[in-house]
């Protein structure tokens, strides 16, 4: 079998944060993300996570840094 295009699984797509506390940013993989919700207003998905910089966000993450998966160029 000859591989003509490669796909990204799942649990490696990119998704790009920022904290709102110190305004780091950062690029996790989805099998990072703990908090996965999705916004069925904005038909997309994001995920709080606690900020690795300032070590804001509670529990849930929220405060600390959201995520959003990456869009595809």
């Amino acid at each position: 079998m000859k591989i003509t295009k490669k796909g990204t699984p799942a649990s490696e797509r990119v998704w790009v944060g920022a904290c709102r506390s110190c305004n780091s940013e950062a690029e996790a993989t989805e099998s990072e993300m703990t908090h996965i919700t999705f916004d069925q207003r904005e038909g997309d998905s994001f995920s709080w996570e606690r900020c690795p910089v300032c070590n804001t966000g509670g529990a849930s993450g929220y405060g600390g840094m959201i995520f959003y998966p990456q869009k595809r160029r």
